[in-house]
């Protein structure tokens, strides 16, 4: 993937393929949370149409086994830096790198 073209602030993400789609759905996912906490606090929060990339991003990242704990770790993460996403921040690659990076703390544990 040939990312130079892009207009994005990239903070140095590792050139190989597979890490840098990993960040870019974890920065998708941000999106859509960030979307979905806005809709639910104006009301609207009996949305189904909400993309679940949870098994995909951890299935990337290396995780064989993932436990119930695992996925609280994700989700918690996700809440954490999803406050800090902006509708100025068209792709939050910064805050997916954050997630990214305590995802490899966390695999680096077990």
């Amino acid at each position: 993937m040939n990312l130079k073209h892009l207009n994005l602030n990239l903070y140095d993400i590792p050139e190989d393929a597979e890490t840098q789609m990993l960040i870019f759905l974890i920065a998708a996912e941000l999106k859509v949370r960030k979307l979905m906490d806005g809709l639910a606090n104006i009301g609207c929060d009996n949305c189904f149409c909400v993309p679940d990339l949870c098994d995909l991003v951890l299935a990337l990242a290396g995780f064989e086994e993932r436990p119930d704990a695992l996925y609280d770790l994700y989700f918690g993460l996700l809440d954490k830096y999803c406050e800090k996403v902006t509708r100025d921040n068209d792709l939050p690659i910064k805050e997916a790198l954050c997630v990214y990076q305590k995802l490899m703390d966390e695999r680096l544990k077990h």
